[in-house]
């Protein structure tokens, strides 16, 4: 066995030992609202995907060998299900609603489907058809050795579109989900999910480096490099899988609301001229409301409850928490997180001018929850950080 052989083994078993106490860790783990079931369906697949490549380090022994050719045929379909589980763990996270698997997430594990089927049509056939596909056998091309090997690689060709499918909905679904965040919550710290991101673009530099080794031979070097991304991502969603709460979750509370028809709720992830075309409001509707909300912030100061939410906010002027949304996205033309912080960042300019207090003080005095929270906030309206602001009022004075 070659150096970098070795080294791709040791990365297959560390892979493994990660997903098998993954695997572990959500079997006993508390999962009310079935967000991390999807993660066991990952975990499971991958771990026998690694645990055949452990097995390819031992072709020398003809048990192992015909045992690693059984497991490599098995493990085709496995590669199947990853992306798919990927993706309901990710509509997990970013629901409103906790949701069931329906009949219409049938469709996410059709390719898992056509590859077993595939497989058992390779698994069941001779030895030596299966030694001449994918082992060093030799022998004519047969009509069925031609169609099973089709099959094959139309398989492997059907995960790659898989793969990049999942990817662009896995963004899309992110990128609609931060922008719901700000319609709901004031400070959207530990509920981006840019670990995701990382690990996507992590997903993205592994399979540039290994379609193409599908069908051309690189060296042992380029080839042992998607084992060491592969472990990297194993690890980034074993460690961040695990901790990771639901996005809309309500602070405290338990579980999510159940979706009453057991769908995901997409209009949450709407644009707000088509959430709210069919909306009861009028002009005249939206205007007292807007009113109950400018006086919670002038007279309550709401805003610098760090913990403030559309819920809390609705709540505060009793009015339903999607005409507060309403009002504040249609009638007076922000997010509410942005509405929220344009009325902390006017509470902390005077005390940044007139104040000796340190900046972090002044952070949480005006409601947010972490310094670069307030720096990125305060640019964004005002074009200065904090501090240059704070040098710049002072020297007006």
């Amino acid at each position: 066995m070659s150096f970098f052989a070795l080294l791709e083994t040791i990365c297959a078993s560390m892979a493994f030992a990660l997903s098998f106490m993954a695997i572990c860790l959500l079997a006993l783990r508390r999962d009310p609202n079935g967000i991390y079931r999807p993660l066991i369906i990952f975990f499971s697949a991958n771990a026998f995907i690694e645990a055949v490549s452990v097995l390819d380090a031992f072709p020398e022994y003809g048990y192992f060998e015909n045992l690693s050719q059984i497991a490599e045929i098995i493990s085709i379909p496995a590669f199947l299900l990853l992306a798919p589980a990927l993706w309901l763990y990710v509509r997990g996270l970013t629901s409103e609603t906790r949701l069931a698997l329906t009949k219409s997430d049938g469709k996410h594990f059709i390719p898992f489907i056509l590859g077993a089927i595939a497989c058992s049509l390779l698994l069941f056939s001779p030895a030596s058809i299966r030694n001449q596909i994918i082992g060093d056998g030799d022998g004519p091309d047969t009509a069925w050795i031609i169609s099973i090997t089709l099959m094959i690689v139309f398989i492997m060709l059907m995960w790659a579109a898989q793969v990049i499918i999942y990817i662009i909905a896995l963004l899309h679904r992110i990128s609609m989900y931060r922008t719901r965040l700000k319609d709901v919550f004031a400070s959207t710290e530990g509920r981006e999910l840019k670990w995701i991101v990382w690990m996507i673009v992590l997903l993205v530099a592994t399979i540039f480096i290994m379609l193409p080794d599908l069908f051309i031979s690189f060296s042992e070097l380029i080839e042992f490099i998607p084992s060491v991304f592969n472990v990297i991502l194993i690890w980034f969603l074993a460690i961040w899988g695990l901790r990771q709460m639901p996005g809309f979750i309500a602070l405290g509370a338990s579980e999510l609301p159940v979706a009453s028809d057991q769908t995901d709720n997409l209009s949450a992830f709407q644009s707000s001229a088509t959430k709210y075309e069919k909306s009861a409001l009028t002009e005249n509707d939206t205007s007292r409301i807007a009113k109950k909300i400018e006086a919670a912030m002038e007279e309550n100061q709401l805003f610098l409850d760090a913990n403030l939410s559309l819920r809390l906010l609705a709540k505060h002027v009793s009015v339903q928490p999607n005409y507060v949304s309403q009002t504040l996205n249609g009638h007076i033309g922000e997010t509410f997180f942005d509405y929220i912080n344009r009325w902390r960042i006017d509470y902390a300019k005077p005390l940044l001018a007139n104040s000796d207090e340190t900046v972090l003080n002044i952070t949480y005095d005006s409601g947010f929850n972490s310094r670069s929270s307030f720096y990125k906030a305060f640019k964004k309206e005002t074009g200065k950080t904090p501090t240059a602001y704070r040098s710049f009022a002072k020297s007006k004075a």
